[in-house]
């Protein structure tokens, strides 16, 4: 954050009578904003406590450390009041020596992230000093101490004492759509300096602009850009000449009146309340802060999700580290606690290869309208696999996969029967282009027949020279290095390589890449599919605040659990099941549990992103010591999910047998 001194002429708004204070308090706004003070102003607070040094003697740090030391009892903390989260070795003192190599990552890790809070601190309070020097130049010594504080509070209480100050209202006779609260904007900017609007004979300064979203009724919101900051507003406007330009008008035949689109269907109906037409009611008492959880509630999206620049590596299987650098503007609901750089044995280990020269293949086309394919065998795996099938986009780079028991040319063709209807129905896509080697064509003529009778072109590659399937081969062998570097890391055995290949793809397809600019393939596609439909919609940005790292432990979040009841069952939130192997949706993910040898589907589970798979399957046995196998089977039986609907069916719980990883 640099800092701005404050200009000059914003000395000639002194406060030295009453009727100075709404022009002082225009130029004290700009000059906050001017030193990036806003969020103080906003949340009225100014410098929090100076960050602390982290203490090494943490169990984050400390728990899989080499040195004795002596872990202290529940009773003996308490006596002595020492923090629950610090053990202390035998002679009373740490340094970072005694840490393993992982634990000494980590503690470098939040302390370079501690000293670059404390250069923010250091900011923020020199910041603060400056427009402290100016509220001293600008406002009358006999003020400071007299009429300020009241004329101040005057103002105050008129706005926070308005029943509608949290509510949102129709204006018809607004130009623009205006907001009182900064926590209703996303992609906020702030204005040039001088903008302002009129209410009644006076000017309101504006702060910046952004884009708000209102709720309609029930899960149905509406998105409005270039509504204007305006805290001194006494409650959020939504301008009728806006919402007539979205298509949508105004119903006032009837009590009460309603909000339409243009085909007559109801949008929303509009409340005559305190002498105003009101779209989206908040009561008075609805705290501002509380808009920001508003926005992000479960009808409408998660929080953001906060992690270190390791564990973001792991959750998106192990990007590089550029596509970490870029993942917060590519994506939605992702934050990334100091450094982006990351050192990882596991990419070290699977992503060494041999450089080959392509010749690039025509890519100009749109999305979906050229497809590379490719296939991998391995040996057979959970559910009797032993193909990996890839789809790649080549506009997009987006990737489809399919898994095979056996590559014959009947699996192939309805493998494609089911993309191509796919792509077709789900995005109004249709593929134009086949980029192959020669299998489909020479080996297995009947797909080369079934794909030129849908007037798909057929473009393979020479005999033996597989280096001219370009497209295929590229993103194959990246989502083969991921796939490794995912196993490697999460030290899971190898007959789970179905599940570790779909989530690969998962994560790959989640992920911004140099070659689009550091755009994700997932926005690319959705973004093309809505525009060939015709949809004036948004960046289609993935929402990653569901993923977990890779391979870490879950742990079972029963209601009996939770009520303390069943004392008995051991497979509460404390007791581990399993591990996390893939995702079924943003809100069901697919745990392995390795003492049973099957896969469930769940929604009720919390996460060790810090512990994963150790490859001693006899410790996971005594974890789950107290519980029978038919304890176990019930709780797997619950936690498997029905069939879903038409569209999307539940997958089945699949049995295998596992080995050393």
């Amino acid at each position: 954050m640099s800092l701005s001194k404050p200009q000059k002429e914003g000395l000639t708004a002194t406060l030295s009578k009453p009727e100075d204070f709404l022009n002082w308090e225009h130029e004290f706004l700009l000059q906050a904003h001017r030193l990036g003070l806003q969020q103080h102003l906003e949340r009225k607070t100014f410098l929090g406590d100076e960050p602390a040094i982290p203490d090494i003697r943490k169990r984050r740090y400390t728990k899989t450390a080499t040195a004795q030391r002596t872990i202290r009892s529940h009773t003996a903390e308490s006596q002595d009041g020492a923090p629950d989260d610090i053990q202390e070795t035998a002679n009373g003192t740490w340094s970072i020596s005694d840490l393993t190599d992982q634990g000494q990552k980590i503690f470098q890790q939040d302390l370079t992230f501690y000293q670059l809070q404390e250069k923010l601190f250091e900011k923020q309070k020199t910041a603060l000093g400056t427009l402290q020097d100016w509220v001293i130049r600008t406002v009358s010594p006999s003020l400071i101490q007299t009429c300020f504080a009241e004329i101040k509070t005057a103002f105050a209480a008129q706005r926070d004492n308005y029943p509608l100050r949290n509510s949102v209202i129709l204006d018809p006779g607004a130009t623009i759509s205006i907001t009182n609260s900064a926590n209703r904007l996303a992609r906020f900017q702030q204005a040039i300096p001088g903008d302002f609007i009129w209410a009644g004979d006076r000017k309101l300064p504006i702060l910046g602009y952004g884009t708000m979203t209102i709720r309609l009724t029930g899960t149905r919101v509406l998105m409005l850009e270039d509504v204007a900051y305006c805290p001194r507003l006494l409650t959020t406007l939504v301008s009728l000449r806006q919402l007539r330009k979205k298509g949508f008008y105004w119903d006032n035949r009837r009590n009460p009146t309603t909000l339409r689109r243009l085909d007559r269907t109801i949008a929303c109906t509009i409340h005559d309340l305190y002498g105003q037409y009101v779209i989206e009611y908040q009561s008075e008492s609805f705290p501002k802060a509380a808009f920001a959880a508003h926005r992000f509630s479960s009808h409408t999206k998660r929080a953001p999700l906060t992690g270190e620049a390791i564990q973001w590596h792991s959750r998106l299987g192990h990007p590089g580290p550029q596509a970490l650098e870029h993942l917060i503007s590519a994506s939605q609901g992702v934050r990334i606690r100091g450094p982006t750089t990351v050192e990882c044995d596991a990419c070290g280990i699977s992503k060494i290869k041999r450089q080959i020269r392509r010749a690039p293949r025509q890519s100009d086309q749109k999305a979906g309208e050229r497809v590379a394919i490719d296939f991998h065998d391995y040996q057979e795996g959970i559910g009797g696999y032993t193909s990996q099938m890839l789809l790649t986009c080549r506009a997009t780079g987006y990737i489809w996969d399919y898994y095979l028991t056996a590559r014959t040319t009947e699996a192939i063709i309805t493998a494609f029967k089911s993309f191509l209807s796919h792509l077709e129905v789900q995005h109004g896509l249709k593929v134009k282009v086949i980029e192959c080697d020669n299998e489909i064509t020479e080996i297995k003529p009947k797909i080369g027949d079934f794909l030129r009778n849908r007037a798909i072109i057929i473009e393979p590659s020479a005999p033996y020279t597989q280096a001219q399937n370009g497209g295929a081969e590229r993103s194959g062998g990246v989502v083969k290095d991921k796939e490794r570097a995912m196993r490697t890391g999460a030290k899971l055995p190898h007959q789970l390589w179905p599940e570790i290949g779909r989530t690969a793809v998962y994560l790959y397809n989640r992920t911004p890449n140099y070659a689009s600019g550091w755009k994700t393939p997932y926005d690319q596609l959705h973004t093309a599919s809505a525009k060939a439909a015709g949809i004036p919609q948004p960046k289609k940005q993935p929402d990653q605040t569901h993923l977990r790292a890779f391979g870490c432990k879950a742990y079972a979040m029963t209601s009996d659990a939770q009520q303390k009841v069943n004392r008995k069952m051991r497979l509460k939130p404390k007791g581990w099941i399993g591990f996390l192997v893939g995702y079924r949706s943003s809100n069901i993910y697919r745990i392995w549990i390795p003492t049973i040898n099957r896969i469930v589907n769940t929604r009720d589970v919390i996460f060790n992103e810090d512990e994963g798979c150790n490859g001693d399957w006899e410790s996971f046995k005594d974890e789950l010591l107290e519980a029978d196998l038919e304890e176990i089977a019930k709780f797997v039986q619950g936690s498997s999910l029905p069939e879903q609907d038409d569209n999307e069916q539940a997958e089945q719980v699949e049995d295998f047998h596992f080995g050393d990883p």
